[in-house]
């Protein structure tokens, strides 16, 4: 197949035809290399199908909900519609997962200059990262579950407490994990600990991806169900490939000035001109 085909020209790996800095790869990237971008999005699109379903589902079984039940009734219903599309969200983001543990490595190997090979890469970066990449949405899915079952017995303000604590704390260390298993073979334990260091020293950014995937799961309250869809299936083409790359330039920055430059010298500016 085409899409698992890539071209190479002679200078792709000539150092001194490479960019100097990782702000500069980024807009490289998007110049020379924006048909892999998409066919990341086409790859990413088919581990997503379940999630598509899964709100398909919640949809239509809250346009089947009897608005006129009592007050009591109608927040049950609500919170079991609610439960059932946690559970199948849960299940399909880990199903992405493993799909985005595969698309990870051509990323890597996008940014360090290396050869790509589409169909071989991804399946070895599922081979090495799948079972990282969902034991951390796992903990991630077992927060938000957590969250939606709080926010049902309680209506005070503590009902937002795991919410926050989730969006403040756990994501942005578990995402800080997910692009250390990228690139370095650690424990579990240590990959927690480096990217809760990590994040204490550096929270603007990685605070920042978090809000903005966030962001973009909003409009599931657009009550305009086409549009919904649409705009859903806009954003994995057009926004998802280019936010993954933003996010592997940053982390890959963050990583050689703080962990590479004297513990992975070789590691270092990889994929860079070294030279400038």
């Amino acid at each position: 197949m085409k899409l698992f085909k890539t071209k190479f020209q002679q200078n792709d790996f000539d150092e001194n035809k490479l960019p100097s800095s990782r702000k500069g790869q980024f807009f490289d990237i998007l110049k020379h290399r924006k048909s892999l971008l998409f066919k990341m999005s086409f790859i990413l699109i088919l581990f997503l199908l379940p999630f598509f379903i899964s709100v398909i589902v919640k949809d239509s079984m809250l346009a089947s909900v009897d608005l006129s039940l009592e007050k009591d009734v109608l927040k049950d219903k609500i919170f079991n519609i609610s439960l059932i599309y946690t559970i199948l969200v849960s299940i399909s983001l880990l199903i992405f997962f493993v799909g985005l543990s595969g698309v990870a490595k051509i990323y890597k190997r996008l940014l360090w200059r290396e050869p790509i090979f589409i169909k071989e890469d991804f399946f070895s970066g599922i081979k090495e990262n799948c079972f990282n990449f969902i034991v951390f949405g796992l903990i991630n899915s077992i927060f938000f579950s957590f969250s939606l079952i709080i926010s049902y017995f309680t209506d005070s303000l503590f009902q937002y407490l795991p919410v926050g604590l989730n969006i403040v704390f756990v994501c942005p260390v578990v995402l800080i994990a997910l692009f250390l298993i990228c690139f370095y073979k650690n424990s579990f334990i240590s990959n927690i600990k480096i990217s809760i260091e990590f994040y204490l020293k550096n929270p603007l950014f990685t605070l920042l991806f978090v809000l903005m995937s966030f962001g973009m799961f909003q409009i599931k309250y657009i009550k305009y169900i086409y549009i919904k869809y649409l705009l859903v299936g806009l954003i994995i083409v057009f926004i998802l490939p280019f936010f993954l790359l933003l996010m592997f330039e940053y982390y890959t920055y963050k990583f050689d000035e703080l962990i590479n430059k004297d513990k992975f010298v070789n590691f270092y500016k990889k994929g860079l001109n070294k030279k400038l």
